[in-house]
Order: structure tokens, then C-alpha cells, then sequence
């Protein structure tokens, strides 16, 4: 059995009662590349990465231990059927209605030396805490780990790297949309 690991982002989008749908919080998405701004995308050169596509390549920041110069992981894992979840905070200024959430996954060792043209995110569960998960006080308040609200899954046309791998096709990053099922949710 093949160990995959994901690497999410999130992007969710709400949508009030009166106006079209609108994005309540983004905490990074691979962006417009005319915008000048990046979002999870570090390098656009055609002679870096798989085929030449854009990657989001896991660098190393700051001090490292001796004689470490190379990373060998990718991100974080999750994977809801081993228990792992990965979680963001984020605050709403006004009641919303969220009606979906977008997640840029990455599945591991895919084994691919093609590009990745077809969905390889098979399912999507979510939670929504009302503070930080395993706080005092704090609770899911809409979603759970067993139902899949997932919709849609498209490739980004970006590969997950890090700095020793700079070329690999083994990770392509989907955009995952998740269904909200129009969850009510007060300002905090």
C-alpha cells in the first residue's frame, strides 16, 4: 500500500444572500501570473520543473543544523482515514453563507513521468471549529470526517518540489472545490 501525503492550502468562498459570490479569505492560491504576485508558485521558469510548469517548491528558510543544505520532505500530510487534518484560521468580519471551499492538494509519488491530466483527489471532508481544534471550548461546528463533499478536482498545472527535486513530475497539485452546503456562519 502506496503512503500518500498531501499538501493543502485553502481558499474559501462565500457567497451573502444579496450579491454574487465573493472570497471571504485566502490564505495563498497559485494567482494570475501577470499580477506579479507568486501565491504558493516560487518559480515560473520554463527551464526548472516538470515539463517547464510552474512549481511550488519547499524551501529551506532560515538557520539549518550542521551539514543540512537539503530538504527531503514536501509539506504537510493529511489524510482523513489516518487521522491527519490540517487546519487554518481564519475570521469573518460579517455574517456569511460559505457555500464552498477551494484546497490545492498535492498527492504524493504518483509515479508519473506525464503530465497529469486527470483527477487524482478522489474525496474531500472538512470541518469548521469554532477555535482552535483540541482547545477547551472549542467545537466542530459544521462538517465532519465522514462525509466527502468533494466536487471538483482539475490540475492546477503545478507540481510540488522541493529544493533536491526541483524537476520532479511526482506531485502535481490539484484544485480541490469542496461543498459548504451554504453553512450559515456569524462574524469571529
Amino acid at each position: 500500500m502506496k503512503l500518500f501525503r498531501n499538501f493543502c492550502v485553502i481558499l474559501l468562498s462565500a457567497m451573502s444572500f444579496t450579491s454574487v459570490a465573493q472570497v471571504c479569505y485566502n490564505n495563498a492560491t497559485p494567482a494570475d501570473p501577470d499580477s506579479g504576485i507568486y501565491g504558493f508558485i516560487t518559480n515560473r521558469d520554463t527551464d526548472t520543473g516538470c515539463k517547464g510548469l510552474h512549481i511550488s517548491e519547499l524551501q529551506l528558510s532560515g538557520a539549518t543544523a550542521p551539514g543540512v543544505d537539503r530538504l527531503l520532505d514536501f509539506g504537510f500530510g493529511i489524510k482523513a482515514k489516518n487521522n491527519r487534518t490540517l487546519a487554518d484560521d481564519f475570521t469573518l468580519s460579517k455574517r456569511s453563507t460559505l457555500a464552498n471551499v477551494k484546497l490545492y492538494p498535492y498527492k504524493n509519488r504518483i509515479g508519473s513521468t506525464t503530465l497529469q491530466t486527470t483527477p487524482i483527489i478522489e474525496s474531500a471532508y472538512l470541518r469548521i471549529w469554532n477555535g482552535k481544534p483540541g482547545e477547551p471550548g472549542s467545537a466542530v461546528i459544521h462538517g465532519n470526517l465522514a462525509d466527502n463533499v468533494l466536487v471538483s478536482s482539475i490540475f492546477t498545472g503545478i507540481y510540488r518540489t522541493n529544493d533536491n527535486l526541483v524537476n520532479s513530475c511526482d506531485r502535481p497539485i490539484m484544485e480541490v472545490t469542496a461543498d459548504l452546503k451554504c453553512v450559515i456562519l456569524e462574524p469571529g
